[in-house]
């Protein structure tokens, strides 16, 4: 993915689901606090819930995946 702006990010992003939470997309649910786009670098800042290291390693990776 080449996103090119911040909403263009979020929407990506709202296809990554959290089975934890019923299936609800991770920006819906309020875990992306924010993105920055600069060039081809994007930063996604997240915040997760009290849950197993795991699991919030597998939301980080499919957030990696996604965005580079």
């Amino acid at each position: 993915m080449s996103p090119s702006n911040k909403s263009q990010v979020l929407e990506a992003l709202k296809t990554i689901k959290d089975e934890r939470r019923g299936g609800e997309d991770i920006v819906s649910l309020g875990m992306v606090s924010d993105v920055h786009v600069d060039g081809a670098e994007v930063k996604v800042v997240m915040e997760f819930d009290d849950r197993p290291t795991s699991e919030r390693h597998l939301l980080e990776d499919a957030v990696a995946d996604l965005v580079e």
